[in-house]
């Protein structure tokens, strides 16, 4: 709801959201909300490619908070979601973003690596990534922090560590309104 606030009637907020019961309860809230025109909810995952995987879920009714992909399909406790990538998502009509805000639990890296076009893309200014490093510990990802922002960088981005967890890529050094943007 923050990014509607922000962007108003003058941008686009494209959230994702895979767990199902989160999904239906992200979208009874956005019902709500003045801007709610301006917001798109795809009940899907993020990765770096298309299909489907395994989702973590939990064994009571409560929507978890730190619910995420699973490497391993056998996982007794994980749900089927639909997976794609960002490129998809705007190749399939959705708008280039601008402003990308990652929190997706340890897979921060896939996500990027299947936003390469898009993020890449000069008119995508700002990615914001919260890095889950107990998450790509568990995954054996070795140093997937310094993979993560040389990949910004190579793209143009200044990489700024906001603190031990979170990094704010920006494009030359300028920090452009968002007013207008278009969230993904």
């Amino acid at each position: 709801k923050k990014f509607l606030d922000w962007t108003g009637t003058n941008g686009k907020v494209v959230a994702f959201e895979p767990f199902p019961k989160a999904y239906v309860a992200l979208c009874k809230e956005l019902l709500s909300h003045k801007y709610s025109p301006h917001a798109v909810l795809k009940n899907t995952a993020l990765s770096n490619k298309s299909g489907e995987a395994f989702f973590s879920s939990p064994t009571d009714d409560d929507i978890p908070t730190t619910a995420h992909l699973v490497d391993d399909s056998s996982n007794q406790n994980g749900i089927k979601v639909p997976v794609s990538t960002a490129d998809f998502i705007v190749q399939a009509g959705e708008s280039q973003p601008n402003v990308v805000k990652i929190d997706v639990e340890g897979y921060e890296e896939e996500v990027l690596q299947g936003g390469n076009t898009a993020f890449s893309n000069p008119n995508c200014r700002h990615i914001l990534v919260e890095m889950h490093f107990s998450r790509m510990a568990e995954r054996k990802l070795g140093n997937s922090a310094s993979r993560i922002a040389a990949l910004l960088k190579k793209w143009g981005y200044t990489v700024k560590w906001v603190d031990a967890s979170h990094i704010h890529a920006y494009r030359n050094a300028v920090i452009a309104s968002i007013s207008s943007a278009t969230f993904l």
